[in-house]
C-alpha cells in the first residue's frame, strides 16, 4: 500500500477462524478501503468436499479464487464454500521457483495471481473503475457452468479475454443467468362425441325446406328383397328363377317343386343356392350352377310333361 499498488494478491491461507479484529483482517479492511483489488486463494484442503471458510479468502471485499481442471470443473484439492468468487486454472501449471528454476505443480496459489494478473489489465484499462467494479467484471464474464453462482467455481472459471473485450460499460452486480424461456403451456383442446361433431356439423349445414323429406327412419324407401329399391309399402313381386336341364331360366315353379326337386337351383338376385343340397356351400358359384343344369335333366323332362 506504501508502494502505491493497486492490485494485491495474497496466495496463502488458514482455516483457522480469523476475526474482525485480528492484525490479518483490519490489513484486509484497510487495503479494501483504499481501493484495491485483493485477491486470495481459497486454499487445497477440499479433498473431502467439506465447505468451509479459509482466510483471509473468506474476509469481505476479496476475490476468493478457487482451482479449476482441464475440464473447467473444481480442481479436487480446490476447497469449497460459500465465499468463493471464481475459479481459475491450477491443475498442471507451470510456475517458477527459487534457484532460477521451474516447476509444474497445482494448487489454488497458482489460481490467485492468474485472477490478479486479469485484474492488474483491467485496472490499466480503466482507471476510473472501483475495485469493487473491477471485481464484477471479472464475475460477469466468467465461463457459467449454472445459471448462477454455486459453491465450487462461484461465478465460473475466469476467462482473461471476455472480461478486457465486454468492457463497454460500467460492470454492475452479477446476476443469475435468465435461462432457457419457459414453453407455452399445451393448448387446452376440447373433445366432443361422434354425435355431438354430427349435430354440429348439420346445425351448421343448408336449411332443409318443409317439403323436403326428413331423415327419420319412417321415411327410408325400403330395398326389396331383390335388390332394387321399391316405393313404401311396396311387396317385391318377382318370383324366383328356377334353370332346367337346357340351362334356360323357367319362371313359375314354386318354391315347394325347388324344394322336393334336388336337381334345380334357384337363382334370386346375384345369390345362387342350389335346393336340396344344404352342404353345398361356396365361392365357385358358376361351377355349382353347371353341376346343378346337368344333374336336372330328368327333372326338367318331368317338368315338360306336367306342362302339356
Amino acid at each position: 500500500m506504501a508502494k502505491g499498488a493497486h492490485v494485491i494478491n495474497i496466495s496463502q491461507d488458514t482455516d483457522v477462524p480469523l476475526s474482525a479484529d485480528s492484525d490479518l483482517a483490519k490489513s484486509v479492511q484497510k487495503a479494501v478501503a483504499a481501493n484495491i483489488v485483493v485477491v486470495a486463494s481459497a486454499g487445497n484442503d477440499g479433498m473431502s468436499g467439506e465447505k468451509r471458510k479459509t482466510y483471509p479468502a473468506a474476509f469481505p471485499g476479496v476475490l476468493a479464487v478457487g482451482a479449476s481442471d482441464r475440464n473447467n470443473e473444481r480442481a479436487a484439492f480446490s476447497q469449497p464454500g460459500d465465499f468463493i468468487g471464481v475459479a481459475a486454472p491450477g491443475v498442471d501449471m507451470v510456475s517458477t521457483v527459487p534457484g532460477y528454476g521451474q516447476c509444474i505443480d497445482n494448487g489454488t496459489s497458482f489460481s490467485a495471481p492468474y485472477v490478479a494478473g486479469v485484474a492488474a489489465l483491467l485496472r490499466a484499462e480503466h482507471g476510473d473503475w472501483s475495485a469493487q467494479q473491477i471485481i464484477w467484471q471479472i464475475q460477469n464474464t466468467a465461463e457459467r457452468a449454472v445459471k448462477g453462482r454455486d459453491d465450487y467455481v462461484g461465478w465460473g472459471i475466469v476467462d482473461p479475454v471476455r472480461a478486457l473485450s465486454h468492457d463497454q460499460q460500467a460492470p454492475k452486480a452479477p446476476v443469475p443467468d435468465p435461462g432457457p424461456p419457459r414453453p407455452p403451456p399445451p393448448r387446452r383442446r376440447h373433445c366432443r362425441s361422434p354425435r355431438r361433431r354430427r349435430s354440429a356439423r348439420n346445425a351448421s349445414g343448408p336449411t332443409l325446406s318443409a317439403s323436403a323429406p326428413s331423415s327419420s327412419r319412417s321415411s327410408r324407401v325400403p330395398r326389396r328383397s331383390c335388390g332394387t329399391p321399391a316405393a313404401a309399402g311396396a311387396v317385391c313381386s318377382e318370383r324366383p328363377r328356377f334353370i332346367d336341364g337346357s340351362g334356360l331360366p323357367v319362371l313359375g315353379l314354386s318354391d315347394e317343386l325347388a324344394r322336393v326337386t334336388p336337381g334345380f337351383t334357384s337363382v334370386i338376385g346375384d345369390r345362387v343356392k342350389r335346393r336340396g343340397q344344404p352342404g353345398a356351400r361356396g365361392s365357385h358359384r358358376a361351377r355349382r350352377v353347371r353341376s346343378a343344369a346337368q344333374s336336372a335333366g330328368s327333372a326338367g323332362e318331368l317338368r315338360s310333361e306336367e306342362l302339356r
